[in-house]
């Protein structure tokens, strides 16, 4: 499998665009279509809330970080912190949530890990 080598500002801002993708569709697209996605909607805008802050995050640190190697770290651990979050209210909500929900944090879980293991990577460089 091969590798894909980025840069640390690329990361930061791949990071940031995903986190508000997911920010607006967890928070307005799923909530819109409560009657296809069935995830409990404060749960939506408190995952939302989330993915706000870590966009945020990358963002600021896209700017504003010199130590890009530790918060590449920091970021890869958020992410994984995000998904395993993601997964127990995934699993709390099962008896309420439909195969659409299923299907769209399987795919969102599967993306974020991707990320935080390319972050993850990447923060072992030594010339970052």
């Amino acid at each position: 499998m091969s590798t894909i080598k980025l840069p640390p500002k690329y990361i930061y801002q791949i990071d940031a665009a995903g986190a508000l993708v997911s920010a607006c569709l967890l928070g307005v697209v799923l909530v819109k279509f409560e009657s296809i996605f069935t995830m409990p909607k404060h749960v939506l805008q408190a995952l939302s809330i989330a993915a706000c802050v870590l966009a945020l995050h990358s963002f600021l640190s896209y700017y504003l970080i010199k130590n890009k190697r530790y918060y590449l770290k920091v970021l890869a651990l958020v992410n994984t912190v995000y998904c395993c979050v993601t997964i127990r209210l995934v699993i709390y909500f099962n008896n309420v949530i439909t195969i659409w929900d299923w299907g769209y944090f399987i795919v969102e879980i599967m993306v974020v890990l991707w990320l935080s293991s390319m972050e993850w990577r990447a923060s072992l460089i030594k010339s970052i």
